[in-house]
């Protein structure tokens, strides 16, 4: 069984997370307490993603349980995935004293940036000529120091980014 709890006020992403199942495993939803899954939604059956990982969007103050079927279900084509590129000479795991840019590249517009699994406060990107994109990170909020953050960009598509882990 795979197990999401939000316990927040706003919806989370909750993106890439490894499940140990094969792509196109197709999952049931055993609970849902909180906002209900839409009847045959996302939510309800969601599809495991390329390299066993799991992308779904959790309603504020939710859990569930889903488990797996026998049922597959053939991953879509897609074009390339967003990319998110660190600021540059930072590593992952980087520390930051203030506010920083992030940039990647965009095949398309409807794009967010998402810290934190923070969908309510996501930042949208629209691809610049050529397909890049900038945008600002405030760090005013972040105010542990052992707190490791997590940025992704999530697209229209519901395909995400790799992520950047950092410290503020």
């Amino acid at each position: 069984a795979l197990v999401a709890f939000n316990t927040g006020d706003g919806p989370a992403l909750l993106d890439g997370m490894a499940t140990g199942l094969a792509e196109g495993t197709v999952l049931r939803a055993a609970l849902a307490e909180g906002a209900t899954p839409a009847a045959g939604g996302p939510d309800e059956a969601p599809v495991v993603g390329a390299g066993g990982a799991l992308t779904v969007v959790l309603p504020p103050g939710s859990a569930r349980v889903w488990l797996a079927t026998a049922e597959r279900a053939p991953l879509p084509a897609q074009g390339p995935a967003p990319a998110l590129e660190p600021p540059p000479g930072a590593a992952e795991g980087a520390v930051f004293e203030s506010d920083f840019t992030l940039g990647g590249r965009l095949a398309a517009a409807g794009a967010r940036l998402v810290v934190d699994g923070d969908l309510a406060r996501a930042q949208p990107l629209a691809p610049l000529p050529g397909g890049r994109w900038q945008a600002r990170v405030d760090t005013a909020a972040m105010i542990d120091p052992d707190v490791v953050h997590r940025a992704v960009v999530l697209g229209d598509d519901g395909r995400v980014s790799a992520p950047f882990t950092f410290r503020v």
